[in-house]
Order: structure tokens, then sequence, then C-alpha cells
């Protein structure tokens, strides 16, 4: 009995021991959660396990080369995904000098590799060109953000031939120059889905030079926080993709100006993204006037779900910048942000800005944020007789609210309503008297979220396609595609 209590402890001992990365080499990498420090500060983690002698994902986070080289020797025929950290990159002189070569990375033979994520490393002309021969038939996404790229280091990504699958590139916060941008225009990436050129200080002659790109099955593409919003001279190019979905255009807030931002709109508008979905046009500085909203609602995009304008417009001429995004031909915007146009002191939104908002014909639309304005009296009444039978969630954060503005919202006609935030507004509208409001759980009886606090009551059974045919027919719509269209979205 003694014995088998022992071999018990000992088999216990066993099993819970940290594995070293010595003792992972010569075993066969199956479900690892976790490592200990006896790793060489290296975290594996294995999101599942193996099945059928087959490896499906192995993820590996490395903070020193040398790790790297034993890994590469280990034979990790399932890893899937490679992380360099900050640490490794600030910590080893080798990267730092820029000249020589990195160890092991001839040796690395990782055929099911998916993610290769080199952020903050200095990868010089040398070993970008080691980089690029080494075989990686099923790499999908590459990281080399922050690495101090050179125009040799970007010729040398240009000449890509191992990496036939790669289809996402992230590039951001690397200083770009027009030269290395008219090499990533001629790359050839015939399948490249994603690319992020955000905070690479892209000015109008880069943007065209990047509009010479032909990236036939690009969807996402992000240049935020870019300088071609604020150049005086200079007029804006962006390329001409058939099936991009998500752009991001947006500012960074250390700017100041407006220099650009009526060239950067007919950009925007002329680059024939028919298939757009999600466009991003949030700056705190941008100060965009009724006619650039005007220019900006010209844009052909059918398939347009989600809007921001966080911080955009400019308050002088917001009634009329409000009034023509509200006749903009969207028939699907369901997200739309209008936050931080009136957050200064001294700033209010008028009551004619808000009539403006409400005659909005978005039938579709089901989020909208208004957080960080200043709202006057009797702002709340006129903004609950829009039509939006669908809108679900609305973000009144920091809206200088009180009880009568509340009184106003719940007269508005928005059954589907699920979350509502009135954070940081006054202390009448707090979490704790607006659960006990039964006239806002009677109002709105599928409401989940409250001030971004969950409510634990279970929502009531509510015919959403009775709902919308009568908030359809009080709209007056006689677009039966509409109407056909809100119902599937509903149910």
């Amino acid at each position: 009995m003694a014995r088998a209590t022992c071999q018990q402890t000992e088999s216990r001992e066993e099993e819970s021991a940290p594995l070293t990365l010595t003792d992972m080499l010569h075993i066969v990498p199956s479900m690892f959660e976790t490592m200990s420090s006896d790793a060489k500060r290296i975290l594996l983690t294995v999101n599942r396990a193996f099945r059928k002698h087959l490896y499906e994902t192995a993820d590996v986070v490395v903070a020193d080369w040398t790790d790297v080289t034993l890994i590469a020797k280990g034979g990790w025929a399932c890893l899937h995904s490679v992380t360099l950290t900050d640490e490794f990159a600030s910590t080893h002189s080798l990267l730092r000098s820029g000249d020589l070569p990195l160890p092991g990375l001839q040796q690395v033979h990782w055929p099911c590799l998916k993610h290769l994520s080199l952020s903050g490393v200095w990868l010089s002309n040398i070993t970008m060109s080691q980089l690029v021969e080494v075989d990686l038939p099923y790499l999908e996404d590459l990281d080399l953000s922050n690495s101090k790229l050179t125009h040799g280091s970007l010729r040398q990504l240009t000449k890509l031939s191992k990496w036939p699958l790669m289809n996402r590139l992230n590039l951001s916060q690397n200083k770009l120059k027009r030269a290395g941008i008219a090499l990533l225009a001629q790359a050839d990436w015939p399948i490249l889905q994603q690319i992020v050129l955000s905070t690479c200080r892209l000015d109008a002659a880069c943007t065209v030079v990047l509009a010479e790109a032909f990236w036939p099955e690009l969807k996402w593409l992000h240049l935020d926080g870019n300088s071609f919003w604020y150049q005086r001279h200079g007029t804006c190019w962006f390329p001409s993709c058939p099936l991009l979905e998500y752009a991001d255009i947006s500012g960074g807030p250390e700017w100041d100006g407006r220099p650009g931002a009526h060239s950067v709109l007919c950009a925007v508008v002329n680059a024939q993204w028919f298939h757009l979905k999600h466009l991003d046009l949030s700056g705190r500085h941008h100060e965009l006037g009724s006619a650039d909203v005007l220019c900006l609602t010209r844009g052909r995009w059918p398939c347009l779900s989600t809007l921001s304008l966080s911080g955009s417009l400019l308050l002088c001429e917001l009634p009329e910048s409000l009034a023509h995004l509200a006749h903009a031909l969207w028939p699907v915007l369901q997200d739309l942000d209008l936050s931080r146009l009136c957050e200064f002191y001294g700033t209010c939104w008028e009551l004619e800005a808000a009539a403006m908002l409400s005659q909005g014909a978005w039938p579709m639309l089901k989020k909208l944020n208004l957080s960080y304005n200043m709202m006057c009296d009797g702002c709340m009444p006129v903004l609950a007789s829009g039509h939006w039978p669908l809108l679900e969630a609305l973000e009144l954060t920091d809206c200088s609210l009180n009880r009568d503005d509340l009184s106003g919202l719940l007269m508005s006609n928005w059954p589907l309503m699920q979350n509502l935030d009135l954070s940081r507004n006054s202390k009448e509208l707090r979490f704790a008297k607006l659960a006990s409001n039964h006239a806002i759980l009677s109002m709105w009886p599928l409401l989940r979220r409250l001030n971004d606090v969950e409510l634990s009551h279970k929502p009531a059974h509510v015919n959403y396609c009775s709902i919308v045919q009568k908030q359809t027919r009080r709209m007056g719509l006689r677009n039966t595609y509409r109407v056909d269209t809100a119902l599937k979205l509903s149910s």
C-alpha cells in the first residue's frame, strides 16, 4: 500500500514537473498550455491537441535567437506562428548593428508556418535577403511593423517567391519614402488581401505612387496616422481596389489644421471602392466642412455599413454637414460614429443639428455613437423622433444629460434597443437609478446592457417581424427591398 502511494506521488510529481526546452525537442509536441521559466523565456501555446497524427495549431513567442535555433533543429512540423518580442529586439546587439545576419535563420524549417511577426526587429538588407529565402510555402501573415525598413530591404521584400500564399502584410511605423512606396506598388502580390501602412509618414506624393498598385484581391487597407491629411499642396490618390471592404484613413490626434482634407475626401470618392463596407475618417483636428461632407456623400458605396466621423466635422457648419449626411444614399448603413464633435468647454450640440440628424434615412441603422458631445436642452426629444426601427445600441457618454433628457429619450420608437450607455452624465443617470426605472425596462424590453453593465433580467420575447413591419409602415417605406432586408436582418 505504501509502495503504491509512493508511486502515485512520484507520477504526480513527474506530471507536474516543468518541461524544459531540451525535453520538448526530444518528444512529439502535442498539448502544451504553458511553459516554465526553465524554457528560456519561451511561452509555447498550443490551442488544440494532436488529432489523427495531424497538428492543427502551435504558437511560439520567442525572446532569444538561441532558442529559435534549437527549435529549428527540433523538427517542429506543426509550428503555425512565431513572434519575436520587443525585449528580444532591444537586448540583442546582432540585430541592433543592422549588418550581421540572424544566427540560425538558414536552419529554419517550418513547413506549416502561417504567421510570422518580426515587429520591432531591425531588418537590414542582409537579414531581409536571408529571410525571403526561407522556404515558407504556407505563410499567410507577415508582421514587419517598426522594423526600420530601408530601400534595400523593401527591394528584397518585393522579390518574394517562396511565400506564394502571403495575403496579409503589416508595414506600420516604418518611415517609408516615395521610392519605397513605388517598390511596393510594383510588387506582384496577386492574392494580397490586407496591407497596413499606418503611421508611415506618407504624404500626398506617396499616395499618388501608391495609386499605381494593382492588388485585385485587396480587402483591408490601413492608412491611418499619416501626413497626407495636412499637406497644403498636392493631390491625393488611393489605389482602385474593386474588392476593398475596409478602409481606415483616420488621422492622428497630434496633428493640427485641415489643409488637405478636401483632397483626401475627393481621393476616397474617386477610388471606386464599390464593395466598401467600413470607412474610418475619424480625426481630432480634421474639421470637415459642409462642402467636404457633401463631397463624401457622393461616394457610390451601396454596401457601406460602418462610418466613423469621430472628431472630424467642423462645429460651426455641423447642421449643414448633418443635413448632407442624412440624405446620403447608403441604404444598409448600420453603424454611425459621430462622437467628439463638441467635447470642448463652451461648445454645444444645437437643436438644429439634432433635427438634421433625426431626418437620416437609414432604415438599417443599429448603432449610433454620440458620446462626448455637449447636448443642449431639448435635443433628446428631437433625436428620439429619428425613424430607425432596427436601432440596438445608443452611446451618449459624457453628454451633460439629466432626467429631463431621459424622459425625452423615452419618447423614441426604438423597440429593439439592447445597449444604452448614459454613463458620465448627471447623478440621476447612474446605473443604480436607471436599473430600477420601470419606464426604461417597459419601453425597451430587449435591453441587455445599461451604462456598460450587464443586466440580470432576461429579455422578453418580441415578434421582430411584426415590429419591423409596423415601423416601416409608419416610416412610409414603399421600397420592398429595404423592408425585406430589414426582416431578414431582424430574424
